[in-house]
């Protein structure tokens, strides 16, 4: 499939002060697609009094003002995308390489929805591995 006919992901992102989590995200998307140009990268945010939104324009995203709650900013965040694809992720995800060529070749092959392992990057008591 060439580059210019794949699906276009938006992906959308609920925060409310997470400027340190998306300072490190979205250099992270960057690198770690494996076709950044052809993502839409919002963020919604919920009325962070932090940096959050100088984050977002530093790396070149979209944002906008929604009403806080998370269900009521990926909505809001939904409604502004243009892309074919969703892609809701939170400001604290680390999605594994190449994300968005797995999501769109999960997509192409029938597959409507779905999400990707869910790891713990803590040692703690409670926390543990888990596949969702």
């Amino acid at each position: 499939m060439k580059e210019n006919k794949l699906p276009k992901i938006s992906i959308i992102i609920p925060v409310l002060n997470e400027e340190e989590a998306l300072d490190t995200l979205l250099p992270y998307l960057q690198t770690k697609a494996a076709n950044y140009n052809q993502l839409e990268v919002i963020v919604s945010d919920g009325g962070s009094s932090d940096n959050t939104i100088s984050i977002a324009k530093k790396f070149g995203a979209s944002w906008l003002s929604a009403t806080r709650g998370r269900a009521s900013q990926m909505n809001a965040g939904a409604k502004k995308a243009n892309g074919q694809i969703l892609y809701f992720l939170h400001a604290d995800s680390l999605p594994p390489k190449h994300f968005d060529q797995i999501i769109v070749s999960a997509i192409t092959s029938g597959i409507p929805a779905g999400c990707f392992r869910l790891i713990f990057n803590m040692d703690t008591r409670g926390l543990f591995s888990i596949e969702i």
